[in-house]
């Protein structure tokens, strides 16, 4: 007898929770780690081996990549509606149509969450070098812009409700 291997809408939706949570929990864990091992912080090196780097100058480049993929983040997001519109209507039956949509979720939900954890990651990096506290702003942008991705059950709702015009669909 054949078996079916194919992932449950609920375990689908529970991936990417878990996928982004996990995203999530790596930039924390990489901030606390800059600050306590970074220059100035409690498990630095008695002798650094060179001068700290100057957080100033790195300000503006995380800046305009904050922007930048914080803007991605939110088009990606607003091109997940026209891409579950167009598997709305290419579906065979409903029960394809909602597959379809849960996997354009997928897709955007992981690729929404990578595009700020970048940014999120070289904040981390300007802390680890310079010490400097200000960058971890960054990182807490990064962290609360994945945290918009985990109510993964109203944003399917929401994607359903856009792709098909109505409520969603179970």
């Amino acid at each position: 007898m054949e078996q079916s291997h194919a992932a449950t809408p609920e375990q689908q939706l529970r991936t990417i929770q878990v996928l982004v949570w996990a995203l999530m929990a790596g930039l924390v864990v990489f901030a606390a780690t800059a600050v306590v091992v970074g220059p100035g912080g409690p498990m630095a090196p008695a002798q650094p081996s060179s001068e700290p780097v100057r957080a100033g100058p790195l300000l503006p480049v995380l800046g305009a990549l904050m922007a930048g993929c914080a803007g991605a983040f939110f088009a990606f997001g607003a091109a997940a509606k026209k891409q579950a519109r167009k598997a709305w209507e290419a579906r065979a039956d409903e029960e394809d149509g909602r597959a379809k949509i849960i996997a354009v979720l997928s897709t955007s939900s992981i690729l929404r969450a990578a595009l700020v954890e970048g940014p999120g990651l070289f904040a981390c990096v300007v802390v680890l070098l310079s010490g400097e506290p200000l960058p971890l702003a960054g990182a807490a942008i990064a962290v609360g812009l994945m945290a918009t991705l985990l109510p993964v059950r109203s944003r399917l709702a929401q994607l359903e409700e856009a792709a098909t015009g109505m409520r969603a669909i179970r």
